[in-house]
């Protein structure tokens, strides 16, 4: 599936294949990723490999690229540099119909805006959605700096390593059954990372608690017969894709329709996915 989306004037790609994605179907969809050199910003202490060199030096390794994106940029000059996000999985796991499958996130740019980031992902075939783990030690950062390609490999190894954790949480998850309550209490907490929303003062004192963009029913909403479920583990798929690929409706207290739109920008997606990850994790174990 591949889709592009303007914004203002510039364009963000994003391009998925389970069965792998071609050096070719990456230079049409996601052109950052072959920047023939760093931005003319970096310094002369910054090391330039682009980031197709390390794809090549995964696939070596056995894994594969399966997704791609690339981000919008501000200025013209920097398109062709910006930054951008990879998804990977095993060799041997590519085009399988399982409920879950590990990958390895590899987020990058060529203009200064980020070092090498890996994290730890999941794809749930049912819905197509990409989790990532909010978990700090299944997150490593590369400078731009000494070798990379071996550190970017080594840290990858880490998160295959790392992610039977993840799966055994998963199954935990999957084995949890929320309440009401419950349900409402982590699709609140989503909603207010998905708009930033935030009830405490620099001091931590609470303060009046701030009207919701969306009710908690709204992104609790099931979109297929296989997410009728009370589990933690598809309770937060739920709401994470309602949040993150958007399409609900809803009509505030002034009467006016609101529709929660598609999150398109990779620092955006991250950084919810993460912190829906981090509150069904909190959820986890309460009730462990």
């Amino acid at each position: 599936m591949t889709s592009s989306i303007k914004v203002r004037g510039k364009y963000s790609f994003n391009v998925r294949d389970n069965n792998g994605l071609t050096e070719d179907v990456l230079i049409n969809k996601v052109p950052s990723i072959f920047a023939g050199e760093a931005h003319e910003s970096r310094s002369l202490k910054y090391v330039y490999i682009p980031t197709i060199e390390i794809i090549k030096n995964m696939l070596k390794e056995g894994f594969v690229p399966v997704q791609a994106m690339q981000g919008k940029s501000r200025t013209e000059e920097k398109m062709n540099f910006t930054k951008h996000l990879i998804r990977f999985r095993k060799q041997d796991e590519l085009g399988l119909s399982v409920p879950e499958s590990s990958e390895i996130i590899l987020i990058n740019s060529h203009d200064g805006t980020t070092s090498y980031h890996l994290m730890d992902g999941i794809f749930r075939t049912v819905c197509q959605n990409g989790l990532i783990s909010g978990d700090i030690d299944n997150n490593f950062k590369v400078r731009h700096s000494g070798n990379i390609i071996s550190d970017v490999i080594e840290a990858s190894y880490r998160i295959v390593d790392q992610s039977e954790e993840t799966k055994n949480k998963i199954e935990q998850m999957k084995n949890i059954t929320l309440l009401p309550y419950e349900k409402n209490l982590l699709a609140e907490y989503s909603i207010k990372a998905r708009y930033n929303i935030d009830d405490e003062t620099e001091d931590n004192t609470q303060i009046l608690q701030k009207e919701l963009p969306i009710p908690t029913y709204k992104a609790l909403s099931v979109r297929r017969y296989e997410d009728k479920k009370d589990d933690l583990f598809t309770t937060m798929n739920v709401i994470q894709e309602n949040l993150i690929k958007g399409g609900i409706s809803a009509r505030g207290k002034d009467g006016k329709k609101r529709t929660v739109r598609e999150i398109n920008g990779i620092d955006q997606n991250v950084k919810v996915n993460q912190l829906i990850w981090s509150f069904a994790e909190e959820l986890r174990k309460a009730k462990v």
